[in-house]
């Protein structure tokens, strides 16, 4: 105590320590104050704390990087680590590793698996996207854009089967003249028919045109 005011409290009956309160609910409470945490090789210091807003806060004056060990949704300023290569991210060209520390793209994903065989062994795939909804005539896509806009060319995939590790169709597709909406370009069915013109191609090459219909 100093001049009748409590800066270090120990309750007696349960433990808790509390800094700036005479009641602390936890082993450790800080009221009004933030904690410190220093280095003395580096000479430097971070902070983290509480403000009014109820923003639980670290602030790193220095241009190292923040690691979390666990966490939700994190809105952190510099790089963000997690577990090692799991996820990364480098604020400096922001760029998105996984698998990788060193991402060399806006999202880099690695892998690292010894496998005979990509059709069989699913942990070879760096990427997946999926579409949760099961009804048919479903598709899970991927577009390119160009100069600020968002679409100009797609690659989808649309589920035809019903079942349990359904087939689909792989369609391909884009914009025929600036300001037009998607078309579909080409498609490769479920069986690997692969249609030019039409959606649903009955030899393995079906072109179809104003000008008629060519088969292979």
């Amino acid at each position: 105590t100093h001049r009748n005011t409590s800066r270090f409290f120990i309750d007696g009956a349960t433990g808790n320590v509390g800094i700036g309160t005479t009641s602390p609910n936890e082993k450790l409470q800080i009221l009004d104050g933030r904690i410190r945490i220093s280095n003395t090789a580096s000479g430097r210091s971070a902070t983290m704390g509480l403000d009014d807003n109820y923003n639980f806060y670290i602030k790193n004056p220095g241009a190292g990087n923040l690691y979390l060990g666990t966490g939700t949704t994190t809105l952190i300023s510099g790089n963000l680590n997690v577990d090692g290569a799991t996820l990364y991210v480098k604020a400096s060209d922001n760029r998105v590793g996984i698998g990788t520390t060193s991402p060399a793209f806006s999202l880099d994903t690695r892998i690292s698996r010894a496998s005979g065989s990509f059709l069989t062994d699913g942990q070879v795939y760096a990427l997946g996207l999926q579409n949760t909804d099961v009804t048919a005539g479903n598709a899970t896509a991927m577009a390119f854009g160009h100069g600020g806009y968002n679409y100009t060319n797609f690659i989808a995939s649309v589920r035809t089967g019903t079942g349990a590790n359904p087939k689909g169709d792989l369609v391909f597709g884009g914009r025929p003249s600036d300001g037009d909406t998607f078309v579909e370009r080409m498609r490769i069915d479920a069986s690997g028919n692969v249609g030019i013109g039409t959606t649903s191609p009955q030899t393995k090459l079906h072109v179809q045109s104003g000008a008629g219909i060519f088969n292979v």
